[in-house]
């Protein structure tokens, strides 16, 4: 086809159309270049989050591994067959009296061997709050009963027996197996009052070969576990940013930086979770692993809740992206079609539109033309 002829009017105009064109796709493909930049960028933060995310959910299944093994330890046998006591015996007394009878109340006064109107002092392991025992009739808060008495010394994790001899034991119960009544961390025991009884020398707790072993397999079990939550929080970089051990991310959306989004990052190791490696034999006593399957609930607890946070951060980063990448191709088609056409096609255009013009004006200058001839020869 031959090349349109063009007057050097329609081609003047018809090359201005085609440079504010030509200016105009240039900026729009410059912008389009500027997101495509910042899709790199943005797709790498993706990933950053996705391992951030896939990392806590890994950290997750450790700690719930450890709860496990926690808990495994405590139902195992104690690993001491005989626990700490001391003991005394009321004289003057059978077991009777302080299962609830008065005989052992009343005889105090005669003989001074009962132990009516004593008070002891029990101080529970660990540091605990001591609590006051004041033996009585059982008002007024005094103690009667052996079950009374129990209920009393529960809290300082302790159990008291009584034979029929009339020696009254007091215990260190499960969760304290392996402390020695009256050591430095064992259970206290002191009178306020004068009283004629006279406690023995504490027994130790006597040791258990096969439950010790058991138990400390599992303790061990367990410290693994915490190193391997702290290799797993250094394995889990993307790209050489780490949301898991205290890298941050900023991820810009926009070619001028005023749409952003800061991710701060959290430190997941052990440590970080609140997770400290147990004492030397501290599974062997269930109160110690109470306070391990504590902390680990919290840093369940604390890693649930930054999963959440680090999800929806992803979502909005997978929307921008999907925004962009939809930019992009609106302003690529839209800088295309301002300079793709064919100018030769356009010039025709151009030049047919100015020639239906013209024609139209002389058609109705000839029109009217006609209209006066007619008047002229009624004139």
């Amino acid at each position: 086809m031959d090349d349109t002829i063009l007057s050097a009017g329609v081609r003047h105009n018809l090359l201005a159309v085609q440079s504010t064109s030509s200016f105009t796709a240039q900026s729009l493909h410059s912008r389009a270049g500027d997101f495509n930049s910042l899709l790199d960028s943005i797709g790498h933060a993706q990933q950053v989050l996705a391992a951030a995310n896939q990392s806590v959910y890994s950290l997750s299944k450790l700690v719930q591994s450890g709860i496990s093994t926690a808990r495994q330890a405590q139902q195992s046998p104690i690993g001491y067959a005989i626990k700490s006591n001391l003991s005394t015996t009321i004289g003057g007394a059978t077991a009777l009296d302080l299962r609830g009878t008065t005989t052992y109340i009343s005889a105090q006064a005669s003989s001074n061997a009962g132990i009516s109107g004593t008070t002891l002092t029990f101080t529970s392991f660990n540091g605990g709050t001591p609590i006051d025992i004041t033996f009585g009739d059982g008002t007024g808060g005094t103690i009667k009963t052996l079950d009374q008495l129990n209920a009393a010394l529960q809290a300082n994790n302790l159990t008291a027996t009584l034979d029929t001899s009339g020696k009254l034991t007091i215990s260190a119960s499960n969760d304290y197996a392996s402390s020695t009544l009256g050591g430095a961390a064992g259970g206290q025991i002191g009178g306020t009052v004068s009283c004629a009884l006279t406690w023995t020398v504490a027994t130790a707790p006597v040791p258990d070969a096969n439950a010790l072993a058991t138990r400390a397999r599992l303790q061990n079990d367990y410290n693994n576990l915490l190193t391997q939550i702290d290799q797993l929080a250094k394995d889990s970089s993307f790209g050489g940013v780490n949301l898991i051990h205290g890298d941050s991310l900023n991820i810009v959306f926009n070619e001028n930086g005023s749409s952003a989004l800061q991710i701060v990052g959290v430190t997941f190791s052990a440590a970080g979770l609140g997770l400290a490696s147990p004492t030397v034999n501290a599974f062997q006593d269930n109160a110690s692993i109470n306070l391990v399957v504590a902390s680990l609930y919290n840093a369940l607890v604390t890693l649930r809740t930054q999963a959440s946070k680090f999800g929806s951060n992803l979502s909005v980063v997978q929307n921008r992206q999907d925004f962009t990448k939809n930019m992009i191709n609106l302003l690529t088609t839209g800088a295309d079609s301002l300079v793709l056409a064919d100018s030769n096609e356009e010039g025709a255009n151009m030049l047919a539109l100015q020639t239906r013009q013209q024609l139209s004006t002389t058609a109705l200058s000839l029109a009217s033309q006609a209209d006066q001839a007619v008047l002229r020869v009624f004139g």
